[in-house]
């Protein structure tokens, strides 16, 4: 190789460490950047336990114990999930998809129906349930392809995995809707760590083909005609013109409807007609994900980088959690205890 190659190539391999550092610094400085750039951060609702008053009668006592059970089966359950994963990953990695796809599939159908009581349902359409399903096609479907592999790298470890930043995603056992979150934007990244630096007879993903050597630009450049280009085209000809009166009309719930009530509201003031203002929506969607793509196609090769990268994105998740348990939580669900349990006081037992 000549010295302009080796030169090169050091380059890369210096710049796929900026990603992890990133996420690690902005842990650290529990900074609001990419919340900012996204202006999404801290807009995804998810369901948590109703305050409430105490009553003290022995009804609700028992009620409790019953509430109190449950919550911890499910706490247990989130534990366990997390070991099972770790080991499958670590002692399967390239068979990882068999524990991930189910799971994934169960947990989506769930947030499907939970969403469709609340007239949230078109929150599917977004981006991160479309991608997941992506990966999924590439796994059961195409693992023979190398260049689909590469388009999931970058939606797993771009778009996806930096979500937990923008959407403060927290590791919280018994709560069904953090879980589901962080399923559905951490374990595609956990799947192709594993299907990349784990040699594989069913997959093609190694540097052993030729449509694995590509360099960046040109990952993310698939990544965006093969399927980003394609998806935020179609969902906003989809959500905003074709289904724009019915949501309005009906009361539905998109994610731009909480943007831009929220951190995105200088996109009102971008042009007065709604279509021109979703379209801005569009084009700062697009510019996030082409961004995070491109430093997820800077750790392609390397694996000490998408390692700590791996880490920094767990140990984000989990230090939402810890900061939620130990604030919120305590308040939260020692009022929301007693509240729950005289609802279903009225409603007996059968509720819990």
């Amino acid at each position: 190789l000549s010295f302009p190659h080796m030169l090169m190539g050091d380059a890369l391999v210096a710049l796929a460490f900026v990603p992890p550092l990133i996420v690690t610094y902005a842990v650290a400085k529990q900074s609001k950047t990419f919340a900012a750039l996204a202006q999404m951060g801290s807009m995804m609702e998810r369901l948590s336990h109703e305050n409430g008053n105490i009553a003290r009668t022995p009804d609700v006592a028992e009620i409790k114990k019953h509430i109190q059970l449950r919550e911890k089966l499910l706490y247990t359950l989130g534990v366990l999930n997390v070991s099972l994963t770790s080991y499958l990953l670590g002692s399967k990695p390239t068979q990882f998809y068999m524990w991930h796809s189910p799971k994934t599939v169960l947990l989506t159908l769930v947030r499907w129906y939970d969403f469709r009581q609340k007239g949230q349902h078109y929150l599917l359409y977004d981006f991160c349930y479309w991608a997941n399903l992506f990966v999924l096609y590439y796994v059961w479907f195409r693992p023979d392809s190398a260049m689909l592999f590469q388009v999931s790298w970058c939606l797993a470890n771009g778009p996806l995995a930096w979500s937990t930043l923008t959407f403060s995603h927290s590791l919280i056992f018994h709560s069904y809707p953090h879980i589901t979150s962080v399923v559905i934007h951490v374990s595609p990244m956990l799947l192709t760590h594993g299907l990349r630096w784990y040699r594989s007879d069913e997959f093609v993903v190694c540097d052993d083909y030729p449509e694995c050597r590509v360099g960046p630009l040109e990952m993310v450049r698939n990544s965006a005609c093969y399927f980003y280009l394609w998806w935020i085209i179609l969902y906003y000809i989809w959500v905003f013109c074709v289904l724009g009166d019915r949501i309005k009309q009906r009361g539905y719930t998109t994610l731009f409807d909480r943007v831009i009530t929220g951190p995105g509201k200088f996109l009102s003031k971008v042009h007065p007609h709604h279509l021109v203002q979703k379209a801005a929506y569009a084009g700062v969607h697009l510019l996030f994900g082409l961004i995070t793509m491109t430093m997820a196609a800077l750790m392609w090769n390397s694996f000490v980088a998408h390692m700590i990268f791996v880490v920094s994105i767990m140990t984000t998740v989990s230090y939402n959690a810890a900061g939620w348990y130990f604030s919120a939580f305590l308040q939260t669900y020692k009022d929301g205890l007693d509240e729950r349990a005289r609802e279903l006081e009225k409603k007996g037992l059968k509720g819990c």
